[in-house]
């Protein structure tokens, strides 16, 4: 079923070299509107991609003087009525099931279309998030419930996500407060923005727009078995990146197969050995050591995590180094079998 929806104003209008230019990222019809209000020229761009994977498009019509004409376009299924499970039946496993009690979202940003891409992409994941449309909001929703990770934008009215991040950083280390996971969201791609976010405490970096595989390994650092219970092909590509091994060894399947065996086995002695250490010095060791052959391997969300358990563990925080090690055991389950399914 297609479905369109229209909006029309009575503004300025634009011309047709105007026109033809508008959904091109980073652009708008007036560059002063970018010096009196923000904004990067996005929006547009992402609702014509959104439209566009709903099987449909965004058209305009324009004339100087007299306003313009909004069209978009998506084509959806007709709504059926869910099964009613019986008296004895299990209930079903959602993707995440379990998830988001484990881990609370928080979403900064100031731009209204960015907010609901982020928002529809974290329940596409299986997960919500409370928002805040600018740096001191965001600072004060954190202070009342402490959430585990922030996506924020690096440039917000009032306070940027820069002095958000360290306001936050050194509360933290006042008060004792367990490490909350920070990830710049932004569509400024500048050479250094990235080395500048780590710089000022921010734990990962994603440029807008953002892929919902990419956000799902971000996010699976904090997040302990969110891809490795995505759908079989989605997980296999995100958990093991069989490029890696080749780029190293050459494509020789005897030899790749021999060095997945030995990850493997010494992997699943690691992993037991974080879950059982005595203390934070040893657990960062056996998280380091982890990280390092998962990364090799082409185990990038194992690797993240096994960063996590570090990065917890040299903070001193053992407690949460030990959550993130207990969780591992799946997600090292997921990613050897979506190795053995690769190879």
């Amino acid at each position: 079923m297609l479905v369109r929806l229209t909006v029309a104003d009575s503004g300025i209008g634009m011309n047709e070299a105007t026109r033809l230019r508008l959904f091109e990222p980073f652009t708008q019809a007036d560059s002063s509107t970018t010096r009196r209000f923000g904004g990067t020229g996005l929006g547009l761009s992402i609702v014509r991609r959104l439209a566009q994977l709903m099987g449909g498009d965004v058209a305009v019509e324009s004339t100087p003087g007299e306003g313009s004409r909004f069209t978009v376009s998506i084509s959806l299924a007709e709504a059926s009525l869910l099964p009613v499970p019986e008296a004895n039946e299990p209930p079903r496993a959602t993707v995440c099931e379990g998830l988001s009690g484990t881990a609370r979202l928080l979403v900064a940003d100031d731009h209204p279309v960015n907010l609901e891409v982020i928002l529809r992409q974290l329940e596409l994941l299986g997960l919500s998030a409370d928002v805040a449309e600018d740096g001191a909001a965001a600072l004060a929703r954190w202070r009342q419930a402490h959430h585990s990770v922030i996506l924020l934008d690096l440039h917000m009215p009032v306070l940027d996500g820069f002095g958000l991040a360290d306001a936050i950083r050194r509360e933290e280390t006042t008060h004792h407060l367990p490490r909350t996971g920070l990830i710049a969201v932004t569509a400024d791609v500048l050479k250094g923005e990235d080395a500048r976010s780590f710089a000022a405490g921010i734990d990962g970096f994603l440029s807008k727009p953002i892929s919902l595989d990419a956000l799902a390994r971000a996010l699976g650092r904090w997040i302990p078995g969110l891809v490795a219970t995505a759908a079989p092909a989605q997980a296999a590509g995100a958990l093991f990146d069989p490029e890696a091994l080749r780029g190293l060894f050459g494509a020789d399947p005897a030899r790749l197969a021999e060095l997945l065996q030995n990850f493997a086995q010494t992997a699943t002695r690691d992993v037991a050995r974080m879950r059982t250490a005595p203390d934070a010095k040893q657990l960062a060791a056996f998280a380091h050591r982890l990280k390092g052959a998962a990364r090799m391997a082409g185990a990038r969300v194992l690797a993240e995590q096994a960063s996590c358990a570090e990065a917890s563990a040299d903070a001193g925080d053992l407690a949460a180094a030990r959550r993130t090690a207990d969780a591992m055991g799946p997600l090292l389950a997921g990613t050897l079998r979506a190795m053995r399914s690769v190879g």
